[in-house]
């Protein structure tokens, strides 16, 4: 886990991967984080300094350069389609670039 945020009741559980080119950060970086999430899912019993929280894993991509989703190559809309599957199947949140992705 890179970052933890708290929210109201919420306790943001964020895996972060970067990158500098403009592109998505490689698939064995997405695995990595797809592992943790499927980690942060199943926590049950948050607490923060006494009190309870309710954990929200978030994969948070930051790529660098002049990053448009609109200008990726196949292959990897196709990652980026299959990262947003996963979110809905497996209830995390994905956020790219500061901005939560549906």
């Amino acid at each position: 886990m890179d970052e933890v945020e708290l929210h109201g009741k919420d306790v943001y559980l964020i895996d972060a991967k970067h990158t500098k080119d403009g592109n998505l950060p490689s698939l064995l970086d997405i695995k990595d984080a797809l592992l943790k999430m499927m980690l942060f899912v199943n926590l049950e019993n948050v607490q923060v300094d006494g009190k309870d929280y309710t954990p929200v894993p978030i994969v948070k991509l930051t790529i660098g350069g002049n990053f448009e989703i609109n200008k990726l190559n196949e292959s990897q809309k196709k990652t980026l389609e299959s990262l947003k599957k996963e979110t809905k199947l497996n209830g995390f949140l994905l956020m790219i670039n500061k901005v939560l992705v549906n």
